[in-house]
C-alpha cells in the first residue's frame, strides 16, 4: 500500500471525529470539530490511501519555548479499524515527528493503556503521571448533593459573577507562569459558543473557574453529553463549589451524561465529592502522560479537572525538572 499525508478540510475532520472516533468510544461534538479546526496552533494531518482518508492526527504547536525546546502535543491519533495492523499508524506518527516537529522538541501526549507500548517504541517516555476518567450518567446523578447556591455554606468572600478576561488571564498566569501559549489556548476554549463558564473570585481576584462544553449529541433522543474541562481552583472548597454550580447548570438541560478527567493525585476530598454526586471511574478510560524527553513532572495543585486530553499542557512546563 502507498500512503501519503495531507492537511484536511473541516468536512473530512467532521466525518473522522463524529463517525470514526465514535466507533472507538471517543465522544466529540460538532462544536469540538469547529474548535479543533480553527484553534490557533493546531495542525491537522490525515493519511490517505488510494484517495481514501484512513487516519488522522492533531499536532498542536506552542509558540513559546521551554528550556530552549519547542513544545508540541499530539491528539486525536486515529486509524480506521480496517487498516490497523498494516503500519498506517506508525507511518503517520513517524512522518509527523520527523517532518513537522523540529529535532529535540518536547512532545506530550495522553495515552490510553493499550497504546503506551506503541508510543514507547516511537521514542516516548512514561512520565509516571496518570489521569483518571470519571463519568456521571443522568440516572445516577445524586440530586440531594446539589442544593440552591444561595444556601451553600462556603466562605462568603467566594462568589460567582462575570469578570474581565484580564482577571481570568491573571489567574491562569499564576498557575502556568511559563506557559503563556497554553493560556492563550485556554482563553480560546472558554470563548466557545457552547461553553458554560463559571468563575469564582474574591473582590476582583479570580480564585477558580470551570468550563463545561458539549462533547456529544444524540440526535435520535435529543440528548447531549458534557465534559467539564478544565476546572482550576486555589483549593478543594472552591473546586467543589464550582463543580456544584456547573452540575446545576448542566442538568437543567437535556443532558444524558457528564465526564471529566482528573490528575491521579488530585485532592482526596475532591474525589470523595465526585463520588457523592454519583461519578464513577473506569480503568480502561484512564490515560498516561508521555513525553519525548525523559523528564520528571508532577501535578499542579490548582488543577482539579484537566483540559481536553488533546492538549496535555497542565504538566511539565513549570514543573519540568530534567
Amino acid at each position: 500500500m502507498t500512503y501519503k499525508t495531507l492537511k484536511i478540510n473541516q468536512e473530512t475532520l467532521t466525518a473522522l471525529m463524529l463517525i470514526e472516533a465514535k466507533k472507538e468510544g471517543w465522544n466529540y461534538s460538532k462544536e469540538d470539530v469547529d474548535f479543533y479546526y480553527h484553534c490557533s496552533g493546531n495542525h491537522i494531518y490525515a493519511v490517505e490511501n488510494d484517495g481514501r482518508i484512513i487516519g488522522c492526527i492533531i499536532l498542536h504547536e506552542r509558540s513559546n519555548l521551554f528550556q530552549k525546546m519547542s513544545i508540541y502535543s499530539v491528539g486525536l491519533f486515529l486509524v480506521n479499524r480496517e487498516y490497523r495492523g498494516l503500519g498506517v499508524g506508525s507511518y503517520l506518527f513517524n512522518v509527523i515527528l520527523t517532518e513537522y516537529v523540529p529535532k529535540d522538541s518536547l512532545v506530550f501526549l495522553n495515552a490510553v493503556p493499550l497504546l503506551t507500548s506503541f508510543y514507547a517504541r516511537h521514542g516516548f517516555f512514561d512520565t509516571n503521571i496518570q489521569n483518571k476518567h470519571y463519568s456521571l450518567r443522568q440516572g445516577d446523578y445524586i440530586h440531594s448533593s446539589v442544593v440552591d447556591m444561595a444556601q451553600v455554606d462556603y466562605p462568603h468572600s467566594v462568589k460567582l459573577s462575570d469578570v474581565t478576561a484580564e482577571n481570568l488571564k491573571a489567574f491562569m498566569n499564576k498557575i502556568f507562569s511559563e506557559n503563556t501559549f497554553f493560556i492563550e489556548l485556554l482563553l480560546e476554549w472558554v470563548c466557545r459558543e457552547d461553553a458554560k463558564l463559571v468563575i469564582a473570585h474574591v473582590s476582583e481576584m479570580v480564585v477558580g473557574y470551570g468550563v463545561a462544553t458539549i462533547c456529544h449529541r444524540n440526535a435520535a433522543f435529543g440528548t447531549i453529553q458534557y465534559r467539564i474541562a478544565p476546572l482550576y481552583a486555589d483549593n478543594e472548597d472552591i473546586a467543589e463549589f464550582l463543580l456544584r454550580k456547573l452540575l446545576v447548570d448542566i442538568f437543567t438541560n437535556n443532558t444524558q451524561e457528564v465526564e471529566l478527567n482528573t490528575p491521579q493525585e488530585v485532592n482526596v476530598r475532591f474525589v470523595d465529592g465526585l463520588k457523592s454526586f454519583g461519578f464513577i471511574t473506569s480503568q480502561e478510560s484512564n490515560t498516561a502522560l508521555m513525553a519525548t524527553q525523559n523528564c520528571a513532572v508532577k501535578k499542579v495543585d490548582e488543577v482539579y479537572s484537566l483540559m481536553s486530553l488533546e492538549f496535555p499542557h497542565e504538566y511539565g512546563m513549570r514543573k519540568y525538572l530534567s
